[in-house]
């Protein structure tokens, strides 16, 4: 937090329950919600040193309403969520939306100064002010939606936005200098400089957090080098031109750079030197676009310190694994691309998230590592010194919630699947037949899966392919007349209630693919299999609540994968273990 007089002003007693219930956007409080508001509130604002608390509570507990009630006592927060769909279940309820400021991505918002151009509505992100590399977005202030948006963000004491916005928030300045309008309209104000990023805050708010380091180092940290990624057409144009013909391109300079004999190691420390020309190549290009070139030059720089993140790292004998593919091209010689991933996060977490708060709440229904937390909170880069885990039981009554292991089928790893396809089709039938009239969600661990069972379930089923949206799929299914939905990626973010599904079944255990590299050093170079069983079970603790959402909600759960057992022993909460039949 900047010095001086806050922002946002807060009651000197804001630990006491009473001061806590006013801060409480429901009229009245579910079971176990109270008691784990007022445990979390006294130990984030009271006398002691507690800076990160990690609120650990199921499903029906009410995790959005004890969240949302830790930012209006904070001196300003964030409120993050890992996806889109869950920001907006945010937004979708009435009671938190006073509450919660919204802030969504350029292609949520209309964009007026794009259809003063185009004649036609537009999103902020198609503007074509945005896709032009001389112009600027923000110059328009109160005339483009998003930046207005933005600006109006500044001042709520609570924002709710994406985990990934915050981040890329991290990465702009302050302030800039407000440039020319369009056609000499006047920018958002006539001061020299304006705000486009964040301060920091007291609070900052993780929801679902129990995937944090795995989405971090896939989805955040993560560089991919090809000639897609590194290339914006008219830049390479305009320097091929004012450099001269020989000069070379950022992939280009990579390719030259590559590694001479193919590697069994999955480390990048071979890919440096490419790596160190790419980064030599960006800041040549940077240093020579014109002023007039603002927003691509921006781009160039945000490429740039992407690789330069992976440079560092690898330079100061950090582990980042690498993965690499031949790509064909139509009348062109072949390209190679190289995706590379750091295995440890929590440094970037702490210069990039972490520093944006003086405290933090981790809010997950699945406690990572539940025996030792500890563990994942130094992955994490956070201290379990001053951190507090405040726990709650589950609301709803095992009875509703049944998992049932009578069904197994058999081992459905290594081929297991393949295996005993038609065993698989066989049971899944019967359930079908017996929920007959009911709807269904099965997990099936992978797109192929999903649509080799739909196709093998007749009109019964409907399968989620890798093309569509998951929000998309639900809608379709939904609205069909198939009984079952067939998908891989259904296992959280998902609110399933009442007859939108009375039962669900678990087709294969949803261990991490060891295709990918940072998974298989983990687990081969650093033995890390606690780790790889930790993160299944936690996937499907979380799967089995998507067709609960009350305490008179039912749903039962099948499983037919017989690596449950091993996966789930003593990684589960009691209360899952309670609902298990026959217990685990």
């Amino acid at each position: 937090m900047s010095d001086g007089v806050p922002k946002w002003p807060t009651m000197p007693s804001r630990a006491d329950p009473d001061a806590v219930k006013e801060a409480f956007p429901f009229p009245t409080y579910r079971p176990e919600q109270q008691s784990v508001l007022e445990q979390a509130a006294a130990k984030l604002y009271g006398d002691g040193p507690t800076d990160t608390v990690v609120i650990d509570a199921p499903t029906g507990v009410g995790k959005s309403g004890i969240n949302t009630a830790l930012c209006h006592l904070a001196r300003g927060a964030f409120y993050t969520t890992p996806q889109k769909s869950l920001r907006d279940q945010l937004f979708d309820d009435d009671a938190l939306r006073p509450y919660l400021y919204p802030l969504r991505a350029r292609a949520d918002y209309q964009c007026p100064v794009g259809e003063d151009i185009e004649g036609e509505p537009v999103s902020c992100e198609e503007c074509p002010v945005n896709t032009d590399p001389g112009r600027s977005c923000a110059d328009f202030g109160d005339r483009c939606s998003y930046w207005a948006a933005k600006t109006d963000a500044f001042d709520e004491r609570v924002v709710a936005l994406t985990f990934a916005f915050l981040i890329a928030d991290s990465y702009l300045p302050p302030f800039v200098s407000a440039g020319g309008g369009l056609g000499g309209q006047q920018t958002i104000s006539d001061y020299q400089e304006r705000q486009i990023s964040f301060d920091d805050r007291e609070l900052l708010v993780v929801d679902e957090a129990h995937l944090l380091e795995e989405q971090t180092a896939s989805l955040h940290v993560g560089l991919t080098v090809s000639p897609r990624t590194l290339r914006q057409g008219r830049a390479e144009e305009y320097l091929r031109d004012a450099r001269g013909e020989n000069d070379t391109t950022p992939y280009e300079a990579f390719q030259a750079e590559l590694p001479s004999e193919e590697s069994d190691s999955l480390h990048a420390d071979a890919f440096l030197p490419a790596l160190e020309a790419v980064e030599g190549r960006l800041n040549a290009w940077c240093n020579s676009l014109p002023g007039g070139w603002g927003r691509l030059l921006s781009i160039y720089r945000r490429r740039r310190r992407a690789v330069r993140r992976v440079v560092q790292g690898l330079s100061g004998g950090a582990d980042w694994v690498v993965e690499t593919e031949e790509r064909d091209r139509p009348n062109a010689p072949s390209v190679t691309v190289a995706t590379f991933k750091p295995v440890r996060v929590a440094e970037f977490l702490a210069n990039r998230v972490w520093s944006r708060a003086d405290k933090v709440v981790l809010s997950t229904a699945t406690l990572p590592f539940r025996e030792n937390p500890a563990r994942w909170l130094r992955r994490l880069g956070l201290s379990p010194a001053t951190a507090e885990i405040v726990s709650a039981d589950m609301p709803f009554p095992p009875e509703n919630r049944p998992v049932y292991l009578g069904d197994t089928v058999a081992n459905m790893s290594s081929g297991g699947f393949s295996i005993h396809f038609d065993d698989v089709v066989e049971r899944l039938t019967e359930l079908c037949e017996f929920h007959a009239g009911e709807r269904g969600l099965i997990h099936t661990a992978s797109y192929s899966r999903a649509v080799s069972v739909a196709d093998a379930l007749g009109d019964a089923a409907l399968a989620h392919t890798r093309q569509t949206d998951a929000e998309v799929a639900l809608a379709q299914w939904q609205s069909s007349d198939a009984q079952v939905l067939c998908s891989p990626s259904m296992m959280d973010g998902v609110d399933l209630p009442d007859d939108d599904c009375r039962w669900q079944a678990l087709l294969k255990v949803p261990y991490a693919s060891l295709g990918d590299p940072r998974v298989e050093f983990l687990v081969r170079e650093r033995n890390e299999w606690d780790w790889y069983h930790d993160v299944a079970a936690r996937r499907v603790i979380q799967s089995v609540g998507r067709a609960v959402r009350s305490p008179t909600d039912h749903a039962a759960y099948y499983v037919l994968d017989e690596c449950f057992r091993e996966t789930v022993k003593g990684r589960a909460p009691g209360w899952f273990i309670d609902a298990i039949d026959p217990p685990v």
